[in-house]
């Protein structure tokens, strides 16, 4: 049974795992917070005969947070790697000097 008095080489400070966690959090929650709305929204426009929108574009203005959704989320995969490759070619290039 290992000693719980000796620290792990991998401890991270409390602080920091509620960090993330936090932002965890909020990231999950603006994400789900467009598809709520369109599902509250569409309806009341819907019904409401001022906006005079068909079926066909209720269904377009809800594809449109689909949309967005790739729109953030691919360009958000990428935004850690491509400021690390760029590092690291500045990184060789100081070196060879």
């Amino acid at each position: 049974m290992a000693n719980a008095s000796v620290p792990s080489a991998w401890a991270t400070p409390a602080r920091t795992t509620h960090t993330v966690l936090f932002v965890c959090w909020l990231a999950i929650l603006f994400e789900g917070y467009d598809v709520g709305v369109m599902g509250a929204v569409l309806p009341a426009l819907a019904e409401d005969k001022s906006w005079g929108l068909t079926s066909l574009q209720l269904g377009v203005l809800g594809s449109y947070v689909l949309a967005a959704v790739f729109v953030v989320l691919i360009p958000g995969r990428h935004a850690g790697t491509l400021p690390e490759q760029a590092g690291a070619g500045t990184k060789q290039a100081l070196q060879q000097q």
